[in-house]
C-alpha cells in the first residue's frame, strides 16, 4: 500500500512539473505570436504607404526630375581680386 502511494505521489510530481512546462510553452507562444501579429500590422501600414502617392505641396513645387543637373559638377567660386 506504501508503495502504491510513493507511486502515486512521484506520478502527480511528474503531472505537476508537466502542466508547469506546457504553460511556459504555452506562454512562449503567446508571446511569439504577438511579435507576427505586430509584424504583419507594421508590413501591412508599410504596403499601405508604397502604394500611395506622395503628397503634391500646395505651392506647386516639384522635385527635379532625374534629367536634370545630375553628374555635373557645382559652381565653382572665383577668387577675388
Amino acid at each position: 500500500m506504501q508503495q502504491l502511494q510513493q507511486q502515486m505521489r512521484t506520478q502527480l510530481l511528474q503531472i505537476e512539473a508537466q502542466q508547469q512546462m506546457l504553460q511556459q510553452l504555452q506562454d512562449r507562444l503567446n508571446g511569439m505570436s504577438s511579435t507576427v501579429d505586430k509584424q504583419q500590422e507594421d508590413l501591412s501600414a508599410v504596403k499601405t504607404a508604397q502604394q500611395k502617392p506622395p503628397p503634391v505641396p500646395v505651392d506647386g513645387w516639384r522635385p527635379a526630375s532625374s534629367t536634370t543637373t545630375q553628374g555635373s559638377s557645382p559652381p565653382t567660386r572665383r577668387a577675388a581680386r
